[in-house]
Parts: structure tokens; C-alpha cells; sequence
């Protein structure tokens, strides 16, 4: 809600809890991250979220034991699973049917403990300040919490190209243009493919000339 009254365009979600839908506690807080994602929503913020690394159905969490990951399941979030540099869904990542909208690149440790097995990971940005590897910019991850990140840069780069363009259609183009992977069309653990930023930037081109000369012709 704070980013949304800072009017942030995207915001990037790599975190994640699990809520027991029969908890009243967990209700009330569930309810309070949809009313806070809702809000975000309407006024223009895209959302993204990692999937987890609990190698879970989250499809089958919900059904079964009434039990979701948040924020990544709640409506109007894109949740994105983790693949390998192999194009293989990373044995940690969460999937689910009607859960994952898109795949990304987030690593894994194949090749253990042999030399240049951080190679098969994500090179992320780091904080210096960080009690973890302290004094360190950058450092070898890999999560769907690196995967996230890749979807969320795509959003950004599309806006870009077409500010004016609502969360929706922004959803659509990452959707529209991913590269599949697995099963034909969408599936459980990839959702609609493989995150295609160039595809996506191109697509926002024409949809911004588009929009221009229907203005033009309007006027």
C-alpha cells in the first residue's frame, strides 16, 4: 500500500509465507494482504512474487489442507516458478496448476562441491551491509526469490516502452510472448513459459503504436 501511494510501478515480491486458510489468525492476515494487494492493483502497480522452495504443489496445498502461499497465491499477483540453466524446473521450486503464471531463470547448485558449481546459479545484487557475506556488492543465489526479479525487470522494461498501460495488459504481454516449456501450452510448473524479456519489449511497441494512432485517429 505504501508503494502504491508512492505510485511505484512494479513491485517485486521475493518473499513468501504460508497461511491456514481454517486459522482464524491466518484468515484475518490473509485478508489483509488481498486488501493490501487489491489496493496496489487499482492503482496501477504490478505485482510479482516468487513461487517458494519447498518443491510443493501448491495446487494441491490449497485443495487438500486449506493452505496457501501468500503473497504469491493471492489474486492479481504473477507468480513466478524458478528453472535451471538446463531449462529444467529447479528441483526446489514450488508449482501448481493455476497458480504459476511464468517460469525465470533461478539457478541451481548442480556440479556440488566441485569447482564452478556457483556458475549454475544467479548473480545477484547484494548489500554490502548485509550480515551475510558483509562487504560483498554481488553474490551467487538461486531461488525462486532470484527468479522473481526477472519477470519484475520485464514488467519495468515494458512500461517503459508503454507507460500507459494498465497492470493487465501489462500481465498479458509477459504471458503472451514467455517461450514454453514442458507440455504444450500452459502447464503446472512453468505456467506459460519461459520469461522472454526481448519478445515482451516488442510487443509493448506495437501495442504503444497502436494506442498512439487510435489517439491520432480520434483526434
Amino acid at each position: 500500500m505504501y508503494c502504491a501511494d508512492k505510485r511505484i510501478d512494479v513491485i517485486s515480491m521475493s518473499l513468501g509465507g504460508y497461511l491456514n486458510l481454517t486459522d482464524p489468525n491466518d484468515r484475518a492476515i490473509y485478508l489483509a494482504l488481498l486488501k493490501a494487494v487489491l489496493y496496489a492493483r487499482a492503482r496501477g502497480c504490478v505485482l510479482v512474487a516468487a513461487a517458494g522452495n519447498e518443491a510443493l504443489d501448491l495446487t494441491e496445498t490449497l485443495l487438500n489442507y486449506s493452505v496457501v502461499l501468500v503473497p504469491a497465491m493471492l489474486p492479481g499477483v504473477i507468480a513466478v516458478s524458478s528453472i535451471t540453466d538446463i531449462y529444467e524446473l529447479a528441483p526446489y521450486s514450488n508449482y501448481g496448476f493455476g497458480v504459476i503464471d511464468v517460469a525465470a531463470p533461478g539457478g541451481y547448485w548442480y556440479g556440488y562441491p566441485e569447482e564452478g558449481w556457483w556458475y549454475h546459479l544467479c548473480l545477484n545484487c547484494w548489500s554490502p551491509e548485509s550480515v551475510v557475506l558483509p562487504g560483498y556488492y554481488y553474490a551467487w543465489m538461486s531461488g525462486t526469490s532470484a527468479a522473481c526479479p526477472h519477470v519484475s525487470g520485464t514488467a519495468a522494461l515494458i512500461l517503459s516502452i508503454n507507460p500507459k498501460l494498465r497492470p493487465f495488459m501489462v500481465e498479458y504481454i509477459i504471458k503472451a510472448t514467455a517461450t514454453d516449456l514442458g507440455e504444450p501450452g500452459y502447464d503446472k510448473y512453468f505456467g506459460y513459459g519461459l520469461v522472454d524479456a526481448y519478445g515482451a519489449a516488442k510487443l509493448a511497441e506495437k501495442t504503444s503504436k497502436f494506442m498512439w494512432l487510435r489517439l491520432h485517429v480520434k483526434k
